[in-house]
């Protein structure tokens, strides 16, 4: 048999230990299952860095709903709080709005998940459009099972309550109604009794428990989204229109310069998708525009030559 060489010898040797790490990673997933561990790996080799498009993209954060029978802890905000802080470090494509913001469209306030696994899509759409959003990220937090379990050392072990947590993660793109992410993530909470609440036995989660599982699920998602919105061009659409003029509800703050050239799409229509949901396909390309103003939070466009009349609902992207 040959001899392996110095160099090959060095190679297997450095692959052996990527599939150790892979192995570990895996095994040491705390929230979710194999995304985890592959988001960890990357992390290994530099991150997963995002190539995204020069304007960036509003996304609004509509509250999560809080679906457990444990309403004292406000694990979801906690949760919300947690993904905020991430998103606004490592996603520069993305400019947040956040409910007590002074730009947070009031419409929003009211679409809370209104049943697990349900969600107005095309009445959020319809919202986010007309409030200059590319779309909307929100959740739930819903308690899938509970049970007792022993833990600590052998011979020392006690008998603790430990709930299984689901946290639901979806966001809606704006333009087409679809969801771009609609992620779960599962972990285990320990539960203790309230305090003054012995008698009653109200079991509530441990707080001092929760910060690390709840850590590792916002990156998680963080970095889905962020991978989710650096794939999806920026758009925004029409909201009117006057001769050869119209306004769009994107300027300054996203990135929008004038002299930018655009190109604007017909009508999308409406498809029927699976579970009742609604989608708008994209039209076709009609023409092309450029941006004769630029203000902080609206952009006027001049229609080219040879462009129909432009309508309002009309889509625009920023030519490649």
């Amino acid at each position: 048999m040959m001899a392996l060489s110095n160099r090959n010898i060095r190679w297997l040797k450095g692959t052996h230990l990527v599939l150790i790490w892979v192995g570990v990673l895996f095994l040491a997933a705390g929230c979710g299952t194999i995304g985890k561990a592959k988001d960890a790996t990357l992390g290994l080799f530099g991150g997963f860095g995002i190539k995204g498009e020069r304007v960036k993209q509003r996304i609004a954060l509509v509250p999560f709903a809080n679906r457990t029978p444990w309403d004292e802890n406000q694990t979801h905000t906690l949760f919300m709080a947690q993904l905020v802080d991430l998103l606004e470090k490592k996603c520069p494509g993305i400019v947040l709005v956040k409910p007590g913001d002074a730009d947070y469209p009031e419409t929003l306030r009211h679409f809370f998940l209104p049943a697990p696994g349900t969600l107005n899509n095309i009445g959020l759409s319809k919202a986010c459009r007309e409030s200059g959003l590319n779309g909307i990220i929100t959740g739930q937090l819903t308690h899938i099972s509970g049970e007792e379990e022993k833990r600590g050392l052998w011979g020392f072990r006690k008998t603790v309550r430990v709930a299984r947590i689901k946290l639901d993660v979806v966001m809606l793109h704006s333009g087409t109604a679809a969801k771009l992410m609609d992620d779960s993530f599962s972990f285990d909470a320990e539960m203790v009794v309230a305090d003054g609440n012995a008698s009653m036995r109200k079991w509530v989660i441990n707080d001092a428990a929760i910060d690390k599982p709840l850590a590792e699920c916002a990156e998680s998602a963080s970095k889905t989204i962020c991978e989710k919105i650096g794939a999806t061009p920026w758009e925004a659409t029409i909201l009117a229109t006057e001769g050869d003029k119209a306004v769009i509800p994107f300027g300054e703050s996203a990135g929008l310069l004038s002299g930018d050239a655009l190109e604007v799409y017909g009508e999308g229509r409406m498809v029927d998708g699976a579970g009742g949901y609604r989608y708008i396909v994209p039209g076709v390309k009609i023409g092309e525009l450029k941006i004769s103003a630029v203000f902080p939070r609206k952009a006027e466009i001049t229609a080219a030559e040879g462009v129909g009349v432009m309508k309002v609902g009309n889509v625009v992207r920023l030519k490649k």
